[in-house]
């Protein structure tokens, strides 16, 4: 029962079709700002990293939140005042062929939430 359960883990947080970013594509995409809305197995919202590094996320069942984040080689971290108890949490990032993006854990590197680009808003 534990082997189906960890199999059935490995299998959801993994994607073969997702190309993994490398560190100037994750530079790309984010160093100028970006909006995004993302999707995690608890709950979902809009987070937007700004160009001084500042960010703000807000989830409607939880309210929001202000932190930081900035690129650390092909990983892209963030620090929020509330959230995750302001524990720093980093990245590596796929693209998949349908345009939508995935945030993966860096041990093993389940999925830890997908998430789409939207209109950038400062």
């Amino acid at each position: 029962m534990i082997a189906a359960i960890t199999a059935f883990a490995f299998l959801a947080g993994c994607d073969d079709d997702g190309v993994r970013l490398s560190a100037e594509d994750i530079a790309d995409l984010f160093e100028n700002g970006r909006t995004v809305g993302f999707q995690s197995t608890r709950f979902s919202g809009t987070a937007t990293f700004r160009k001084n590094g500042s960010a703000k996320m807000s989830i409607p069942a939880l309210g929001g939140d202000v932190g930081k984040w900035w690129l650390d080689g092909d990983q892209i971290c963030s620090q929020w005042v509330q959230a995750l108890r302001r524990k720093p949490v980093c990245a590596r990032i796929e693209r998949f062929p349908d345009g939508s993006y995935a945030a993966l854990d860096l041990v093993g590197g389940f999925r830890l939430g997908t998430f789409t680009l939207l209109e950038y808003e400062d």
